[in-house]
C-alpha cells in the first residue's frame, strides 16, 4: 500500500461522485481504492453498489458479502445485503440478513422494524407480531412500528390488538393519511361505525379528491342508520364517477332507508342495465318493485318465489359414522368446539349467537366430512341445475366457484336479521343441532323464513313470506339474492347451523 494514500479521502471521493451520479468518477476512485487497500470493506462495499447501479445484481451481492465477512460488526453492510435479497425476490435471505443488522444494532429502531416488515411480505405474521411487538416497546415513539404490528395483528385475526396498534400509530402520526384511513377501515370491521366515521370525517375533508376515503366514510353512517349523510356521500362519488355500480348500489340503499322509492327504482333500472344479474340489485328489486310499482316493466315476482328456487335434500350419512344422527352430534361437538378457541367474528345480522368462521380451517373429522360433502353436493348441483326458466340470475351460473363454508351458533332468543349473500350466486344451510321447541310460539319458532324486507327499510307494504321448517340433517339450496332470516326462538338448547356460499370465480382464475 501507498504510505502516502489516504483511504479516507478516497472514501469521501468516491460518496461525492455517487452522490452526483457520476458512475465513470466512482468507479476509477473504487478501483484505485482496491489497489491501495485490498482488504478494506468499504471497498467491497462500493464496488457493490456500483455493480447494483449498473444492474449487475449478482456482483453487487457477492461484493457485498464479501465486505459483510471483512467487517461482521458493521450493520449497514448485512442492512444493504437484505435491501438487495430482498429487491431480488430472495425473501428468506432479506430476513436473515435484517435478522443480523438488529442483533447488531439493537440500538436502532430501523432494522427491527424493517425485520418485521419482510416478516409482513413473506406472510409470516405470527413471526412478524413477535418482532413488532418488541419493536414497539423498545422504540414506543415510533408510529411505523406500531402501524406494522396492527397489520401483523389483523392477518392473524386479532381485531382487537389491531385496533389498539393502529390508533396508536395514528396518535403518534396524525398527518399521515394511510394511519388514519388503516385505523378508520379496521373501526368498521369491528363495527365502530361512530367511531370509524370520526376517523374518516376529518380525513376525507383533508384528502376531498380521495373518493376510496369517501367510500369508506359513506359506509360507515349507513350501518348507523343515517342513511342521509351516506346518501349524499355516495351522491358526491357518483357525480365525478356515473358508472360507478356499487356505489349506485349503495344510494339505492340508502334511499330505500329514507323511502325514497322513486329514487331506488331509478336507480335499480340503472344497476341492471349495466348488470342485469348483479345479485343485491335482484334482491332488492323486489321490495322497490312492490313499493314504486311500474306497469311497464315485468315486476319480476315469480323470481322471488321460495317454491319455485328452493331447494331441500337430505344428505347421506358420511363414510365412517354409523348414523346421520351420530354424525351430527359430532359435528355439533366439534363445531362447538371450534366456537369456543376461535375470536368472535362480527356479523351485523346476528343477535344472540356466534359465528364460526371458515369451517375449511377448523378441526376434526365430522366438520371435514361435510365440507366435502357440501363441495360434491354443489358441485354436481350447480352443472346440472335444470332452471324452471331463465332468469338474469341463471344466466350468470358460473362456470367455477369458490365455496365459503361456516356455522352459525344460536342461543335462546337468537336469530338473525333478513338478508342476502350478494357476493355468491347460489348459498345453501344444513342443520346439524335444533332445539327441541322448533316450531314454537306462532308455529314458525326457528324456522328458515324468506321474503320478509330488511328491518332498515322504510317499507310501506305488507311482506309476504315462506318458510323452510328445519331438520338435522336437512340441507337447503337457494338463490343468493333471496333474502332470508331465521326466526327467533326459546330454548335453552343450541340451534347450529353450517351455512355456506358459492361464489363466481373471474374468468381463467
Amino acid at each position: 500500500m501507498n504510505p502516502s494514500f489516504d483511504a479516507r479521502a478516497a472514501i469521501l471521493a468516491i460518496e461525492k461522485a455517487l452522490s452526483a451520479g457520476d458512475l465513470n468518477a466512482a468507479e476509477k476512485s473504487v478501483t484505485n481504492l482496491l489497489a491501495e487497500a485490498p482488504g478494506n470493506p468499504a471497498a467491497y462495499y462500493f464496488q457493490s453498489i456500483l455493480h447494483w447501479q449498473r444492474n449487475r445484481h449478482a456482483d453487487a451481492i457477492q461484493w457485498l458479502r464479501r465486505a459483510e465477512k471483512a467487517a461482521p460488526t458493521e450493520p449497514r453492510f448485512p442492512f444493504e445485503l437484505s435491501q438487495m435479497l430482498h429487491a431480488m425476490g430472495d425473501p428468506d435471505g432479506a430476513i436473515e440478513a435484517m435478522r443480523r443488522t438488529a442483533e447488531l444494532a439493537p440500538s436502532a429502531p430501523e432494522p427491527i422494524i424493517n425485520l418485521g416488515a419482510l416478516q409482513l411480505q413473506a406472510g409470516q405474521h405470527a413471526d412478524a407480531a413477535a418482532t413488532l411487538e418488541m419493536a414497539a416497546r423498545s422504540f414506543p415513539a415510533r408510529a411505523d412500528a406500531h402501524f406494522n404490528l396492527g397489520v401483523a395483528f389483523k392477518h392473524l385475526g386479532r381485531l382487537g390488538d389491531a385496533r389498539e396498534a393502529y390508533a396508536k400509530a395514528a396518535a403518534l402520526d396524525p398527518a399521515n393519511p394511510q394511519y388514519q384511513f388503516a385505523l378508520g377501515n379496521l373501526l368498521i370491521e369491528v363495527q365502530a361505525y361512530g367511531e370509524a366515521v370520526d376517523v374518516l370525517a376529518p380525513l376525507s375533508r383533508q384528502h376531498p379528491n380521495e373518493l376510496e376515503i369517501v367510500e369508506r366514510l359513506g359506509f360507515a353512517p349507513a350501518q348507523t342508520g343515517d342513511a342521509k349523510a351516506a346518501g349524499e356521500l355516495h351522491a358526491r362519488i357518483l357525480a365525478a364517477q356515473p358508472d360507478n355500480v356499487p356505489i349506485r348500489q349503495r344510494l339505492m340503499y340508502n334511499q330505500m332507508q329514507l323511502g325514497d322509492w322513486p329514487g331506488a327504482a331509478d336507480n335499480c333500472r340503472r344497476i341492471l342495465a349495466a348488470d342485469p344479474g348483479n345479485i343485491a340489485t335482484l334482491g332488492y328489486r323486489k321490495f322497490i318493485r312492490r313499493e314504486a310499482p311500474d306497469e311497464t316493466a315485468d315486476d319480476g315476482a315469480d323470481i322471488y318465489a321460495p317454491s319455485t328456487w328452493v331447494r331441500t335434500m337430505r344428505l347421506p350419512t358420511p363414510p365412517g359414522f354409523a348414523s346421520l344422527a351420530a354424525f351430527n352430534e359430532q359435528l355439533s361437538a366439534e363445531i362447538l368446539d371450534a366456537a369456543r378457541r376461535q375470536q368472535p367474528a362480527p356479523a351485523i345480522s346476528l343477535h344472540n349467537g356466534k359465528i364460526v368462521s371458515n369451517l375449511k380451517d377448523c378441526e376434526g373429522d365430522a366438520i371435514a366430512a361435510l365440507v366435502r360433502a357440501i363441495e360434491e353436493t354443489v358441485g354436481q348441483y350447480i352443472p346440472g341445475y335444470d332452471a324452471p326458466f331463465a332468469t338474469p340470475w341463471t344466466a350468470r351460473r358460473p362456470a367455477a366457484w369458490e365455496t365459503y363454508i361456516w356455522s352459525t351458533v344460536l342461543q335462546s332468543e337468537g336469530f338473525q336479521n333478513s338478508h342476502m349473500h350478494p357476493s355468491a350466486w347460489l348459498s345453501g344451510v344444513y342443520y346439524a343441532r335444533l332445539p327441541s321447541t322448533l316450531g314454537g310460539g306462532d308455529g314458525h319458532d326457528g324456522w328458515l323464513e324468506f321474503g320478509r324486507a330488511p328491518e332498515r327499510l322504510a317499507t310501506t307494504q305488507t311482506d309476504d313470506v315462506d318458510f323452510v321448517e328445519p331438520e338435522a340433517g336437512l340441507l337447503v339450496l337457494f338463490p343468493s339474492y333471496l333474502h332470508h332470516r331465521t326466526v327467533p326462538f326459546t330454548s335453552d338448547d343450541r340451534r347450529i347451523s353450517i351455512a355456506f356460499d358459492c361464489e363466481p370465480k373471474p374468468a381463467g382464475a
